[in-house]
Order: C-alpha cells, then structure tokens, then sequence
C-alpha cells in the first residue's frame, strides 16, 4: 500500500463517519421540542464581496424553559462558518416565525441550553426550494 491509498482511504472512512453522525444528530433534533422566542438578530456577515465568497451567521435570540431565560446563537446545527453565503442566506430564510419578532426556537429537554433556530440534515442543505 503505498501513501496515496492509506490517504485515499482515510479520507472516506472520515466522510462516512461524518454521514453517519450527520444522520444520527439529525434523528435527534426530530425530537427536540419546541418553545416560542424572541429573535434578536439574524444576519449573514460577509467577509468579501463575492456573492459566492466566504460569509458568517450572526445570530441571536432568547427562549424560556421551565422558567429559565436561555440566549442562543445556533442557526441551524449544520455549522457553515466561513463558508458559502448563500447556503447561510438559505438557512436564515428557513427559521419559522410565529411574529414579527417571535420565533420557534427548538431545545435539547435534556439540556435546554442547546438550541437552534432550524432542524435541517444535510439532505436539506443540497435541496433546491
């Protein structure tokens, strides 16, 4: 086996850890409820001016559980920081407002300071809506 091979193979052993982990955190975010919050901020930060250049979500928002205030800053558990804009443009279209300001905000019952604003797979991501 010569060093190419053992990279070759390295590399798709680590992308099918990644879809499988992909799809098990997935299966786990179908299940996380959902509370009613309030948006404070949601923007993509672009760092170049490229409409396909490199970009960052900046997002904030507070929800209650149990009668506990959380802030969170997680758009969607599909981290792309510093990634492709319009993927991150796609993502903050997708959180579903109840109002103006209000919306879902979906939280781990085991550890309700995890959230995010929207439950997606990476399937999710590729489709064209």
């Amino acid at each position: 086996m010569d060093i190419e091979q053992i990279v070759i193979g390295g590399a798709a052993l680590y992308f099918l850890g990644v879809i499988i982990y992909s799809f098990w955190y997935s299966r786990q975010l179908s299940n996380w409820p959902f509370v009613i919050g309030t948006l404070l901020h949601a923007e993509v930060e672009k760092s170049n001016v490229s409409e396909y250049g490199n970009a960052y979500e900046k997002v904030s928002y507070q929800y209650e559980v149990e009668g506990i205030t959380y802030t969170g800053d997680r758009l969607s558990p599909l981290l792309f920081r510093g990634q492709v804009r319009k993927i991150i443009e796609k993502q903050i279209a997708k959180i579903d407002f109840v109002s103006s300001d209000k919306v879902k905000v979906y939280y781990d019952i085991k550890n309700p300071s995890r959230s995010v604003l929207v439950r997606e797979t990476w399937l999710d991501v590729f489709r064209f809506r």
